[in-house]
């Protein structure tokens, strides 16, 4: 009898207590939200990607079978060039959207771009169409003879390889004097 009333005494207690309850976590979404103890997030950016195409102009406007490439420099940083459609990093972001070509002077020609969200038009400006000055060839070099084509008396002496030159004696090479330290004695 009293095994039987222990084993109804436990069987009781366990009905007795309650699962637990999981709740849904936007219960304690003000705790991380306003806590006084971490700061607020930064409101959200406005404007987001700064609009710099006004910043290109274009330099190139090239037509092949498959395609136009343009040729866009950049106003502030005349060495950053720009060959759109290309593999190049910074060829990337940009799209050629249309291209409206003059029947007139090529200077008229306007192209339609796009960089990240923002578009616009870019055309020629002479300012940056300058051309690079060719290097200048030097003609007045001197030729040096071959070996068969210097004179008899004033070659190599036999014996020699064909391009060694004469030695300068030992007497001729003047070395300045060692200067030697010697030490007090004590």
């Amino acid at each position: 009898m009293k095994a039987l009333l222990i084993s109804l005494t436990l069987i009781l207690q366990v009905c007795a207590v309650e699962l637990p309850q999981t709740y849904i976590v936007s219960r304690y979404n003000h705790l991380w939200q306003n806590s006084p103890i971490s700061d607020p997030p930064p409101p959200p950016e406005e404007g987001g990607v700064k609009n710099d195409i006004d910043d290109w102009v274009l330099v190139g406007l090239e037509e092949y079978v498959g395609g136009k490439v343009v040729t866009l420099v950049n106003k502030k940083n005349t060495k950053e060039r720009v060959r759109v459609p290309s593999n190049e990093e910074l060829a990337k972001d940009f799209a050629v959207l249309e291209v409206k070509k003059s029947d007139g002077s090529y200077l008229e020609s306007e192209v339609h771009i796009q960089k990240g969200p923002h578009r616009g038009w870019v055309k020629f400006d002479s300012k940056y169409l300058v051309l690079r000055k060719a290097p200048v060839v030097n003609s007045s070099k001197k030729k040096t003879k071959t070996s068969a084509q210097k004179t008899p008396g004033k070659g190599t002496p036999p014996g020699l390889p064909a391009g060694a030159t004469k030695t300068i004696p030992a007497k001729a090479t003047k070395k300045a004097p060692r200067t030697r330290y010697i030490p007090k004695p004590k």
